[in-house]
């Protein structure tokens, strides 16, 4: 007798089979949830042909459950803002871009993320009336916690993260007349200083809001917004650069008012309380300065809303450039915005046309807000701050001491 003939061996890819209903090509597998075995028709098809679409088959399979156990967008930027917060920094600013971005990008996986999925964000964005800048920065922060995640093997390839133009570039420069105007509207003493820090100081908003009386020298003359701490060296949070700055004659009469009634540590309060924010108070003084105008809401038919482009930074930028048009060099302006390199404020400003010494310049610059009118001078003295004590500060004298040689409690 002769040797039995050997059966076929069907075609197999790891788990899968290529088997046969009648003369339709299926997918024989188990199901690994529910152990139970499933055939998926292929089609009418024959030898490799066949065996091609098995192949495909279980390639799309493979795809799906990868993409099932790969982290979501949403889950890669909690940890980016983790890993971030490890080193120092603050997340305040890309919490608030989270915001926006969570609705569409939050259940999302990198590997099926597309350039359309970031047009057809800007075109939602856009509609609510958001501007060019803002959303290139949305898109360009998530682009940055994908970077990062590829950069540490939590997803194999970094996808692309289309952005939109960011329109024309941020210029606009306050004419000494609108900045008065914008301090004749400060409805509240806060909201005015607020506002007389920036525009005679140049610091940025967040570093005035930071900014807290032990850092107010009354001697020497001048704020410093930097904190002095010892540096960390675990900590990469090296903040921007803040500087010491001279203090004005009419900025130094409203910080010894605001200082008479001081109820926290912080120079910028407001119900005894610090502030994290002036975005109401700062939006309601610019709109009555007239420095914007009313437009249709770009999504609710009928409603007008206050449009301008006049934000905080646009003060810094502002003072950056009243100190350029005076001749003023860029190393002086760097020392002045506590840019680390003259380069920096060169890059900023270098389109003003085109000194002395930084007090010169601060001076020169107050001296432009001296007709304002002064805040309420009957502020109620605070003698109960801390447990400490709050002296008349109407005995100072002209360099911040008072006139009988004692100090300020700081």
């Amino acid at each position: 007798m002769g040797r039995p003939r050997r059966k076929d061996q069907p075609y197999r890819v790891g788990e899968y089979t290529l088997g046969w209903r009648g003369d339709v090509a299926v997918a024989d597998f188990r199901d690994p949830l529910t152990g139970r075995r499933q055939r998926v028709r292929l089609g009418k098809l024959k030898g490799e042909s066949a065996k091609t679409a098995l192949n495909r088959f279980v390639e799309a399979r493979r795809a799906i459950q990868k993409n099932q156990d790969a982290p979501t967008i949403g889950q890669i930027w909690d940890l980016w803002l983790a890993d971030r917060a490890k080193d120092g920094f603050s997340n305040k600013i890309y919490e608030h871009n989270w915001t926006a971005l969570k609705g569409a990008f939050a259940t999302k996986t990198p590997s099926l993320l597309t350039a359309d999925d970031c047009r057809d964000y800007a075109r939602t964005r856009f509609a609510l009336g958001r501007k060019p800048w803002t959303v290139h920065t949305e898109l360009a922060r998530l682009r940055y916690c994908l970077k990062w995640a590829g950069k540490r093997d939590i997803i194999p390839k970094v996808p692309y993260v289309w952005t939109p133009s960011k329109g024309s570039s941020r210029t606009r420069v306050l004419s000494y007349d609108e900045a008065r105007a914008l301090l004749g509207g400060a409805g509240d003493p806060h909201i005015k200083l607020f506002i007389l820090l920036a525009l005679t100081t140049g610091a940025r908003h967040a570093a005035i809001l930071d900014l807290t009386w032990d850092r107010v020298d009354w001697d020497k003359g001048t704020v410093q917004y930097d904190d002095d701490l010892s540096p960390d060296p675990m900590s990469k949070a090296w903040r921007k650069g803040r500087a010491t700055v001279p203090i004005g004659p009419v900025l130094r009469a409203e910080l010894e008012l605001a200082y008479r009634g001081r109820q926290t540590m912080h120079v910028i309060e407001h119900g005894a309380r610090r502030l994290k924010s002036v975005r109401d108070g700062f939006e309601a003084a610019v709109q009555r300065a007239g420095l914007g105008s009313m437009v249709p809401h770009p999504a609710q038919p009928g409603r007008l809303v206050f449009e301008t482009d006049v934000t905080p930074h646009v003060m810094r930028h502002s003072v950056a450039t009243w100190a350029r048009e005076r001749g003023d060099d860029f190393h002086r302006i760097a020392s002045l915005l506590g840019h680390a390199d003259s380069k920096t404020s060169e890059l900023i400003y270098a389109h003003v046309d085109t000194g002395t010494y930084l007090r010169r310049t601060i001076e020169v610059i107050d001296a432009e807000f001296a007709a304002v009118p002064s805040s309420n001078p009957e502020l109620p003295v605070n003698n109960d701050l801390a447990g400490g004590r709050v002296e008349d500060l109407s005995q100072l004298g002209q360099n911040g001491v008072p006139e009988d040689g004692s100090k300020l409690d700081r």
